[in-house]
């Protein structure tokens, strides 16, 4: 079932690669992507005030594996974020 899911996700992969072949037009949507999404979360702390950036230094044990740094390693959101759909 694993080897299903990366297969089309490599194929998904390969179509976007015909349709954006220029490097800079996959750099400008790379570009793009990361505003709205930073933009929906500060707007989301801000605005709505429907989360909070509770942002600090991590701290690993020097002997921590991956495995424990994931368990470990928080992702410094509290709250939720609302989704609206938005139509034009």
């Amino acid at each position: 079932m694993k080897d299903i899911i990366i297969d089309d996700f490599q194929n998904a992969v390969s179509e976007s690669l015909i349709r954006h072949k220029s490097i800079l037009d996959i750099m400008t949507k790379l570009n793009e992507s990361q505003s709205r999404i930073n933009r929906a979360i500060a707007k989301s702390a801000t605005n709505c005030g429907c989360i909070k950036i509770d942002a600090e230094k991590q701290k690993l044990p020097e002997d921590c594996s991956l495995e424990d740094a994931s368990k470990l390693l928080s992702y410094q959101i509290k709250g939720n974020f609302a989704i609206t759909v938005v139509k034009f």
